[in-house]
């Protein structure tokens, strides 16, 4: 009991002074006195692709609407609009949930086990 004892003590001044070595340095990464940078530039790219794609699809979007002011037709802007609207496919009625409704109170103890 004695040995164990000193063990323990002796484990435990350790742990402390490990984590006085921690507390002192400054190990932990995510202090806020620390500036770590973390890039991530696969959904940097993605984030800028998406970007450049919105930007352009306005800028095709605005130039429509300049071309038919200067036109002064709105048929092409009215066809572009039922050209998204038309759709192929008869729409489905759809399938309800299934689900099941349990009245009896489950009691594991009452429960009689078979053997296959």
């Amino acid at each position: 009991m004695k040995k164990s004892m000193g063990w323990l003590w002796i484990s435990g001044a350790l742990f402390v002074m490990a984590s006085a070595v921690f507390a002192i340095v400054d190990l932990d990464v995510s202090s806020p006195r620390k500036d770590t940078l973390v890039k991530d530039l696969t959904v940097a790219n993605e984030i800028k692709s998406f970007g450049q794609h919105v930007i352009n699809e306005m800028r095709y979007s605005m130039s429509n609407n300049e071309e038919n002011k200067a036109n002064g037709s709105e048929s092409s802007n009215a066809n572009t609009i039922s050209q998204q609207c038309d759709v192929d496919e008869i729409p489905t009625k759809p399938i309800p949930p299934t689900y099941e409704i349990i009245s009896d109170s489950y009691n594991i103890f009452n429960m009689k086990w078979t053997e296959d």
